[in-house]
């Protein structure tokens, strides 16, 4: 399948789960016609030579993506679009660009690598408001460190300001939670 057809389908895929927060799709197999990696898949279906990214601690990843898309590698504070595999940023979110009133819209993306998504949790830590949401949703995400979760909260109080989350799990499904949502950690 010609590349442009895959990032395509991650794109309706990722728009699907950023005006449905909470859901969960499945990325289309093909993406590994793109990359082994997830993540550089996503990147080739957003990113291009006009942006800037930055990834915290993966050398590999940050070659992948440049190499994929073009565009330039920063630090964290600079970056339309930031990669954390691990599942934590140690709370180095707090200096993602949160957009300005006039450009609300230049607040960073953030991609986090975690173990697991689901649209339930047997056990809720997690509860999703706000607009695409019909009461609550109580996702299961799984490898995603509570405290980025908490200041994810604190950074997006201050709507239309703030920063959107992608999240890929080990089985290449996807949720988004946009910084129109509130997100209530109750570990």
């Amino acid at each position: 399948m010609e590349e442009y057809l895959i990032t395509q389908s991650i794109y309706r895929d990722l728009l699907e789960v950023m005006s449905r927060p909470g859901s969960v799709r499945e990325l289309p197999e093909q993406i590994s016609e793109i990359s082994p990696n997830g993540l550089v898949a996503i990147a080739a279906t957003l990113l291009d030579q006009e942006v800037a990214y930055a990834v915290m601690d993966d050398e590999g990843l940050s070659t992948a993506v440049r190499q994929k898309t073009d565009a330039r590698p920063v630090a964290v504070p600079e970056a339309d679009f930031i990669f954390i595999v691990g599942g934590s940023s140690g709370g180095q979110i707090a200096e993602a660009q949160r957009g300005t009133h006039m450009y609300p819209d230049s607040g960073a993306t953030i991609m986090y690598g975690v173990e697991q998504l689901a649209e339930q949790s047997t056990e809720p830590t997690v509860d999703l408001t706000g607009p695409g949401i019909a009461e609550v949703a109580r996702p299961l995400i799984s490898g995603l460190d509570p405290r980025d979760l908490e200041l994810l909260g604190t950074i997006n109080q201050d709507y239309p300001l703030g920063i959107d989350l992608i999240l890929l799990d080990c089985e290449n499904r996807v949720m988004a939670l946009p910084r129109s949502i509130k997100v209530t950690v109750s570990v």
